[in-house]
């Protein structure tokens, strides 16, 4: 039972895929899209965020790019951030506020040249805290 604006979260993993792609050495290499059901002791353990009531669902996007350094990684939420040359740096701060909306939050892991993955981590809700919603 995710209870999510399918349109947000496919826009998010749009954005995470497109972003995945573009950052593919010359070559090409590999990109993979993974979804799984993850109990509440992992989910809590890949997240900081304390609002997660229970189990959720992780889908992780990874490339097999150049990776993200440091430094960036420090500022890959901040608006108008960008190493992209023709990038206004809007995308993942719109990911990041649409993954929240839908009450989720996103786990980034990278290594430089080694390419990155983006979690998209969401709460499951159980049927009581359904009761009376309509669902999507």
């Amino acid at each position: 039972p995710l209870h999510v604006d399918p349109g947000q979260i496919e826009q998010v993993l749009i954005n995470f895929i497109s972003n995945g792609v573009q950052a593919l050495p010359e070559g090409g290499g590999t990109l993979r899209v993974e979804a799984r059901q993850i109990m509440n002791d992992e989910l809590r353990s890949m997240s900081s965020d304390s609002k997660f009531p229970g189990d959720g669902v992780a889908i992780a996007v990874t490339d097999s790019g150049t990776g993200i350094s440091p430094e960036n990684m420090k500022k890959l939420f901040q608006p108008l951030f960008t190493t992209k040359t023709k990038g206004i740096g809007l995308g993942l701060v719109v990911c990041k506020n649409l993954v929240e909306a839908n009450g989720g939050t996103i786990k980034v892991e990278s290594e430089s040249g080694k390419g990155a993955t983006f979690t998209v981590l969401l709460p499951l809700r159980d049927h009581s805290e359904r009761a009376g919603e309509e669902l999507k």
